[in-house]
């Protein structure tokens, strides 16, 4: 069984809600004042002020993870778990590794970096015929 190490841009589900947390706090802060103009903010009006870049930066910081792609005899294994694909291209970035663009056949599509296209494409050759389309395989 061949596999490679990749990174794949995909914001966790936790990080991508962090926006949606710090506006519904921002909302409670601001619905507290309306309703009782005399109310302090006091320490939740601070921490939302605080708050403000690291709700919008930690889904940045968390937009990659680490993947292990494997070729078996079943196809394609993304963390362990065999995929089916429709679709594979192989994208050479230079000197900077390959760019893995997989369709899977439920419709979902995946891009995933590699650090060197020379195993980015040993990948792809080793996959089994039934498992990708014909224009994917070496000739």
């Amino acid at each position: 069984m061949f596999s490679i190490d990749a990174t794949e841009s995909k914001s966790p589900l936790w990080a991508s809600a962090f926006p949606g947390f710090y506006m519904f706090a921002a909302g409670l802060c601001v619905l507290t004042k309306v309703r009782d103009p005399s109310a302090e903010i006091g320490i939740w009006g601070l921490l939302v002020g605080a708050c403000l870049v690291p709700a919008f930066v930690v889904p940045a910081v968390f937009s990659t993870r680490r993947v292990r792609l494997a070729v078996s005899e079943a196809g394609l294994h993304v963390d362990g778990r065999r995929c089916k694909i429709d679709d594979l291209r192989i994208e050479d970035l230079g000197r900077h590794g390959a760019r893995i663009h997989v369709v899977f056949r439920d419709g979902e599509a995946r891009t995933f970096q590699a650090a060197s296209t020379a195993n980015a494409r040993k990948l792809a050759a080793q996959l089994p015929p039934n498992s990708v389309p014909a224009h994917a395989l070496p000739v």
